[in-house]
């Protein structure tokens, strides 16, 4: 420090200024605050000048790779090599397709607008993936160390159908990071398809509600999936397995899973309890329901209200089971009640019914709400 001291007041002296204390100091400070200025300026203008060149060079690889998609697609070459060795495509081979920019571009290109195509047109962009060589770029993203390049790698491979890669994403598919492990699963459902599922036998990681809307969306999708059974993951121990068979097996129409789903009912996750009480309902298991009935007295309020709502929607009619729900603590459930007896009798049916019952405070303000509506209705 004291060399630059020196240093500073020796330039000071040169210039026939007077040294007083601290001076050099703010020379130095005066000094630093150019620098970094000159510093920030020449960031921005490369900063700016970067931005600029991306977004054109982006526009002219988009003007550029349309035609060319075109041309392979409906241009009439035989063959994918007859397509490649055209000179439109080795010129934008050596324009655009040697740096890492380009290759991904065209990567994220190829997988968007195979979704939006189906049978042979699909299969060329998957045949351009593979024999181009552009899904080892893709492998390579799966080592990198941030997660949302992986993910995004993850699914260009599932989008081009790249069957090969199924061992190495069966790795990621417990991985910690919730994209990641949904990226994993989703790309494996499309592309195993001898166990689609079979991730599940090893999961530890939550599956989320976002992520099971995805997962479910992923096998409507699939239009070789069969799913007769999902016993092998109702019987998981890891309750969100459990949780996500229990909900897909009403989905599917998995009636042989009715005895299991009808364990579930009981189970002490309520979330559980509540997706095979739905399933029930979905396959149509009015006489299963029925006899949970006795079981599930004293089960939390949701559970009981889902099992009303679920008999309801098929038809249950059975008046003592109902007025034992009208008389129950909690409001909503009364309501259910009163919900399912009036969707299969007459408003002076339930009146006479509702006549003969001691007063109960949740009752009569369901029965006063009503006619407040039907007062409004008829005004």
């Amino acid at each position: 420090m004291n060399i630059i001291r020196q240093y500073i007041e020796n330039i000071i002296r040169s210039l026939d200024f007077e040294i007083t204390d601290g001076l050099w100091i703010v020379w130095l400070a005066a000094v630093v605050l150019l620098v970094l200025s000159v510093f920030f300026f020449i960031a921005v203008l490369i900063s700016r000048y970067r931005k600029d060149y991306i977004s054109a060079w982006e526009l002219s690889f988009n003007q550029k790779v349309e035609p060319l998609l075109l041309a392979l697609i409906y241009g009439g070459y035989p063959t994918f090599e007859d397509w490649k060795a055209a000179s439109t495509f080795n010129q934008f081979e050596k324009r655009y397709l040697r740096r890492k920019r380009g290759k991904k571009l065209f990567i994220k290109t190829i997988s968007v607008l195979r979704s939006r195509l189906s049978g042979e047109e699909s299969a060329r962009l998957a045949e351009v993936y593979r024999k181009a060589g552009f899904y080892k770029t893709s492998l390579a993203d799966l080592e990198n160390r941030r997660w949302h390049v992986k993910a995004a790698a993850i699914h260009q491979l599932g989008a081009l159908n790249y069957v090969q890669a199924v061992p190495i994403i069966k790795k990621l598919a417990d991985h910690p990071h919730e994209e990641v492990r949904s990226m994993a699963q989703l790309a494996l459902i499309q592309l195993d398809d001898s166990d689609p599922l079979g991730f599940l036998d090893h999961l530890k990681n939550p599956i989320s509600k976002n992520a099971m809307i995805r997962l479910h969306g992923a096998l409507l999708q699939k239009s070789s999936l069969d799913i007769k059974t999902l016993d092998r993951w109702l019987k998981s121990k890891n309750p969100d397995v459990v949780w996500f068979a229990a909900t897909m097996a009403g989905l599917f129409n998995a009636a042989t899973d009715i005895p299991l789903l009808a364990q579930l009912v009981n189970h002490p996750f309520l979330n559980i309890a509540k997706a095979a009480i739905i399933s029930l309902e979905q396959l149509g298991a009015q006489e299963t329901l029925t006899e949970q009935i006795a079981e599930l007295t004293t089960a939390a309020p949701e559970i009981q209200i889902q099992l009303i709502k679920s008999l309801g929607s098929l038809g249950f009619s059975n008046e003592k089971a109902i007025w034992q729900w009208l008389q129950h603590d909690d409001f909503d459930v009364v309501l259910a009640a009163y919900n399912c007896y009036a969707g299969f009798a007459s408003p002076e049916t339930i009146q006479a019914a509702l006549a003969k019952f001691p007063s109960r405070d949740h009752l009569a303000e369901i029965v006063a709400q009503q006619a407040h509506f039907k007062q409004i209705q008829l005004s």
